[in-house]
């Protein structure tokens, strides 16, 4: 919550600079507007020209909440009921990403994209396994020790007892190169629309860990990377006017190979679309709907027992969501920050349907900061 308030309070000032310092800073016939970058969730969304660098910090929390059967949300007792030593009951994510773009010609980017995360789940234990233990320290204790250890006994009966799992550091390492296939030549000042395809071709590197945990390793949602190199493809489409553009990408991560620990997660296929409209040449704001869905967890990890919880299943990993947010771009035109991008962007599930238990997406926020030299 404090990085998200210092986020709020920069946006709060940088909005209040762009309004004291409104200005149309035009290179040749085009103006430079703040939806000329997609919402700031959107990665791989627009070119640079040869020789031109770019530069991002972005700071993104995912929050997930409660158990889903399909679209049924379930109770952990009901999560108990199917024999589960354990139930998670929500989870908080935050990752901190830096990415770099290059370039190379004036049709072909170079893109880079590195991570740290830090992850927590919070578990339920089974009433049932908790009273079980102190039922057998009963028969091991003094007459005085086993009275309170039974009144333990008794007590564990009717109550859950939580912990939780934490677990951080770097994620996998994405390479990828950013081709146009077309663009049309900008000119907002006869408002021509422009056209813009773009096809991004690249690799994920499994630079995350995926043996992270304590005595007994952690789930597969506690774990950083994939621990594979995975090929990533995405094509995006932007039609832009004057006051206003519109936008849509397909990605699709896909799993070929077992990592080191002989399991592989499931392929992963987002299709976006978003609209996005000029306040000012220097605010716009946006929405933007997504579609993702996602496959089970093909081999195992046998250091786990799919006895503990849901989320140490293989074959209860796939799901699919529809999720809704909403967004903001700053780009600053003069002072010392000219050039600087900043955006922000909350979204929440509309829908989803997951093969569970599985845990449901709560809400998502991210915020960012651009700059192309």
């Amino acid at each position: 919550m404090k990085v998200f308030f210092l986020y709020f309070l920069t946006f709060s000032l940088w909005i209040f600079s762009f309004l004291c310092n409104a200005d149309s800073t035009v290179k040749g016939d085009y103006k430079t507007q703040a939806d000329d970058h997609a919402p700031i969730f959107v990665m791989g969304d627009h070119n640079h020209k040869a020789g031109e660098w770019m530069f991002s910090l972005r700071y993104s929390q995912r929050a997930m909440k409660d158990n889903f059967k399909g679209s049924e949300e379930i109770s952990a007792e009901e999560i108990f009921k199917s024999n589960y030593k354990m139930a998670p009951t929500d989870m908080f994510m935050s990752m901190y990403m830096g990415g770099m773009m290059y370039g190379l010609s004036d049709r072909l980017t170079f893109m880079l994209m590195a991570s740290f995360i830090s992850k927590r789940m919070s578990m339920l234990h089974s009433p049932e396994r908790k009273s079980a233990e102190n039922k057998e320290k009963i028969h091991t204790k003094s007459h005085a020790m086993k009275t309170a250890a039974h009144r333990h006994y008794e007590s564990d009966k009717k109550q859950m007892f939580r912990h939780n799992m934490f677990s951080q550091g770097f994620g996998d390492i994405k390479l990828s190169g950013l081709f146009t296939l077309y663009e049309s030549l900008p000119d907002l000042v006869s408002s021509r629309p422009r056209h813009k395809f773009l096809l991004e071709s690249g690799l994920s590197f499994p630079t995350g860990s995926i043996t992270k945990g304590k005595n007994t390793r952690y789930p597969y949602p506690m774990q950083l990377g994939s621990g594979s190199i995975d090929p990533l493809v995405s094509l995006v489409y932007v039609f832009k006017m004057p006051r206003w553009s519109l936008g849509a990408q397909s990605r699709h991560i896909s799993r070929f190979v077992n990592n080191k620990l002989d399991y592989k997660l499931g392929g992963e296929h987002t299709t976006a679309a978003w609209f996005a409209y000029n306040i000012l040449q220097q605010i716009s704001v946006s929405c933007r709907l997504e579609y993702k869905h996602w496959g089970n967890i093909k081999g195992e990890d046998k250091k786990l027992d799919k006895r503990n919880s849901p989320a140490s299943r293989t074959d209860l990993r796939a799901g699919k969501s529809f999720t809704g947010s909403v967004g903001l771009n700053l780009y600053q035109t003069r002072g010392p920050f000219s050039g600087h991008r900043l955006g922000l962007e909350f979204g929440m599930p509309l829908y989803q349907n997951l093969k569970g238990p599985q845990m449901g997406l709560n809400h998502y926020i991210m915020a960012g900061w651009q700059l192309a030299l």
